[in-house]
């Protein structure tokens, strides 16, 4: 069994990296830095940021509407 990421997933891991490094409100990070919590506000806002991107459901869906990516994204 071959556990390695393909080069896309490597790509996409590298994409997401580079997004939370420039994305997250300082306000957000500054919380989280300092496990604060988040309030329903600062969650409602953090999901529109993901949302923009269409990061934010379970899901890649292909034009057939079927489910394209696997688990690796998750991690």
């Amino acid at each position: 069994m071959d556990l390695k990421f393909t080069e896309e997933e490597q790509a996409f891991r590298a994409e997401v990296r580079a997004f939370l490094a420039e994305n997250p409100p300082e306000r957000l990070s500054e919380k989280v830095r300092l496990v604060k919590g988040l309030s329903k506000a600062d969650m409602e806002e953090w999901h529109a940021i993901l949302n923009s991107r269409g990061w934010l459901g379970i899901g890649q869906r292909n034009m057939a509407g079927r489910l394209e990516r696997g688990a690796a994204p998750c991690f």
